[in-house]
């Protein structure tokens, strides 16, 4: 089967051992590559031959050919090497009772049994448990050893192709080497076509499926893999050299014969097979073609906890010894790509939060794939409106929170097939449709639904110039990193000394531990980053009203430029006193705001000045757009709170698209910045010369990488297994 959707495929058409070398458009025509390569092989590949070859198509240089009649074999000649792994996918070792390793388990098939698609694989004599493997195939393009890491790995990919790893199973398992059950004759089909890495931007969101005898027996994802397409790469150049053209069978999803209860299915002569991949559903011609829709077929939840307690990363005086958390959400499509999101914690009741976003899964698995705001709205609706779930809030804690990371992985799901950044696909939205995603229930004595709508069309018309202002010159950041309430002096004022370095305008100090050090300390870094550079401070809800009037005085001769969570986030009331008494010393609060209706009347009763809503406490991206415009009716600057995992990335995405299309404007609005943790996100927050860039990848940025998830799970990752037994 061709793959949809792809612009170049290069295939080898003719007889066994006379093949020719072929290109294949995106509109189905093929042409020939004779005179550009006698054959498509390691030589060609390392002479960067598919790029030339889709510079002599686009040219119009090549000859059309009429191949209907010609056999299809393998899309690459034959391979220097067959390097597999094996049990590289969770569920396959779950439904074959193996243990899944912990380090790639690596073997080798003989290169002569790489044969074309649709030739004859020979059963062994006297196999009675011969069987199927679908898998990715990579083939290297240029020569890799000993590769300095990871993120590097994806570079020495020429393309991805379908392989069918064929097994026999008695000869695999005779002794401990398997080599003896996969290299018999004709064990490796492969193809019908090479695709170039170019045409997959994300080789763990790819589908791979196989039928026997037109039933289906595998149907799963790349994402599904233990060990990355990049991971493997890097850690076979450890091992051996990758030369261009060799072959890597990168291991099979569930569903094999040798899974199956007994008497187990394996191949028959006569038996037909069909193998496949799927390419994530994200381009409108599959959609236009009549394909039916995809669905969200799983929900998987996991517990991720970093320690950053270790190093006090995160310390502030309510909360000593955070190690930041993550129930970790991921959609799963059965067309890919899939969705992910996060609600945040900070170490004890990580748990709980997971155990209440699998309880959801009933109004999520199933669901046709959300890609527009009817369905992202009605998704909220849906989620929000269990009226059983509904009492343990009413949508406010545990609960909501769950609410909020399911709808949050629903919009990284849509913007991924939108193939745009979520701040994007959001602003590309009429004023009409936001409207509609949003809840105006127990509003509307501060915002109507047409009062939003007006808000919304004021903005439409610079839209498209601030967000060419976002990608050209970013988003205004401020540093919380040198303020924690557990660093010592010395390293608050080497810190705050590299923020204003790095063009921070504002630093965040943590306060409420004891009056006298918070004295010292705000006193050493008004003297350290000089009288023009804003320092917030933070209580984390410390104090009661008149400790943090008194408190705050004590503090005021070095001009701080907020106090952040003074008090109860609940106590409306007390916020609005302590912002009487202090003015002109604004009163910042948010991330522990529980929802739109305490937004409401803390911005009603004038108890804020700043406004800092967090992705992942309230319902989501639905309830977080009517918070902005909330801010946006009563004038207040929105300041968004990101001292916790994952939240950098995920509030950019909401500030860009406010400033875009909600309040137009960013006076007086910055983004913290807290530099941890990033590197475990697949497309981490950047910040350079003190402003968050725009994100270009697809999706709201939630997903992390593969290797950090195998990690960090918590209780059963190495980062906790490791530390208990010491």
């Amino acid at each position: 089967m061709w793959v949809k959707g792809i612009s170049v495929q290069l295939l080898r058409l003719g007889e066994p051992g006379s093949e020719r070398p072929f290109v294949r458009a995106g509109d189905g025509t093929t042409y020939e590559l004779s005179g550009l390569t006698a054959d498509i092989d390691g030589g060609f590949l390392a002479a960067d031959g598919i790029a030339r070859a889709t510079a002599a198509l686009a040219a119009g240089e090549l000859p059309k050919a009429d191949v209907e009649a010609l056999r299809v074999g393998s899309p690459i000649a034959q391979p220097g090497k067959v390097v597999c792994i094996g049990m590289n996918y969770r569920r396959h070792a779950e439904e074959t009772g193996a243990t899944p390793p912990t380090e790639p388990v690596v073997f080798m098939k003989a290169p002569d049994v790489v044969v074309g698609p649709a030739d004859d694989v020979l059963i062994p004599r006297g196999s009675v448990s011969t069987d199927w493997e679908v898998e990715l195939g990579v083939v290297i393009g240029k020569t890799a050893r000993y590769l300095e890491s990871v993120e590097e790995a994806l570079e020495y990919v020429a393309g991805y192709v379908v392989s069918n790893d064929v097994s026999e199973r008695a000869l695999q398992f005779r002794t401990a080497q398997w080599d003896k059950g996969k290299s018999c004759e004709n064990f490796n089909p492969l193809g019908p076509a090479l695709v170039p890495a170019s045409e997959v931007p994300d080789p763990q969101d790819l589908g791979l499926r196989l039928w026997v005898n037109g039933e289906k027996k595998q149907d799963s994802s790349t994402k599904d893999m233990i060990f990355s397409v990049a991971e493997i790469v890097h850690h076979l150049s450890q091992v051996m050299v990758l030369r261009p053209g060799d072959l890597i069978n990168t291991g099979t999803p569930e569903g094999v014969a040798l899974g199956q209860p007994d008497p187990k299915p394996y191949l028959r002569d006569g038996d037909v097979i069909e193998a496949r991949d799927r390419r994530p559903r994200a381009a409108a011609p599959d959609r236009e073609a009549g394909l039916t829709m995809a669905k969200i077929i799983g929900m998987e939840v996991l517990d991720v906890r970093f320690p950053t307690s270790r190093e006090l990363d995160g310390s502030d005086a309510m909360n000593p010894d955070p190690d930041y958390s993550a129930a970790y959400v991921v959609l799963h499509t059965d067309g890919g790509p899939d969705g992910y999101g996060l609600a945040f914690t900070i170490g004890r009741g990580n748990d709980v939060q997971a155990a209440a976003i699998r309880a959801l899964a009933p109004h999520v698995v199933g669901r046709d794939v959300p890609e527009d705001a009817a369905a992202l709205g009605d998704l909220s609706r849906t989620l929000v409106g269990d009226s059983q779930f509904r009492w343990l809030g009413p949508e406010k804690g545990v609960a909501h929170m769950a609410v909020g990371a399911i709808v949050n992985a629903a919009w990284d799901l849509a913007a991924r097939r939108a193939n745009l950044p979520v701040w994007q696909f959001a602003s590309r939205m009429t004023p009409e449709e936001l409207v509609s995603l949003v809840d105006f229930r127990y509003l509307t004595d501060a915002l109507t639904e047409a009062e939003a709508l007006d808000i919304l069309r004021a903005a439409e018309p610079g839209r498209a110039e601030r967000a060419k202002q976002l990608e050209a010159r970013g988003y205004r950041a401020y540093s919380t990193s040198p303020g924690w309430l557990g660093y010592a002096d010395a390293k608050l004022v080497r810190l705050a000394e590299q923020a204003v370095a790095d063009g921070f305008e504002m630093i965040k100090l943590k306060v409420g531990g004891n009056l006298e050090d918070d004295v010292r300390r705000m006193k050493l870094a008004r003297e350290t980053v000089g009288p023009d550079i804003r320092i917030a401070v933070d209580a984390n809800q410390r104090w009661d009203v008149s400790a943090a009037v008194t408190w705050m005085t004590a503090l005021a001769p070095y001009d701080p430029y907020w106090i952040e969570e003074p008090t109860s986030p609940d106590d409306v009331l007390g916020h609005a006193a302590i912002a009487k008494a202090l003015a002109p010393i604004k009163v910042a609060t948010g991330e522990h705001v529980q929802n739109r209706v305490v937004f409401k009347q803390l911005l009603q009763a004038n108890a804020i000045s700043v406004l800092q809503l967090d992705a992942a406490r309230v319902g989501g991206f639905n309830e977080n757009l009517a918070i902005l415009l909330l801010a946006a009716k009563f004038g207040v600057p929105v300041c968004p709170h990101a001292g916790g995992v994952g939240l950098c990335e995920l509030v950019r995405h909401l500030s860009m698209f406010d400033f875009v299309a909600v309040s137009g404007t960013d006076t007086d609005r910055t983004i913290e910045w807290v530099d941890h943790l990033h590197e475990h996100f697949t497309d981490p927050a950047v910040v350079e010369r003190g402003r968050y860039l725009a994100p270009t990848a697809p999706g709201f940025s939630a997903r992390m990488h593969d290797a950090t998830l195998r990690r960090f799970r918590f209780p059963d990752g190495p980062e906790w297994t490791e530390t208990a037994s010491e």
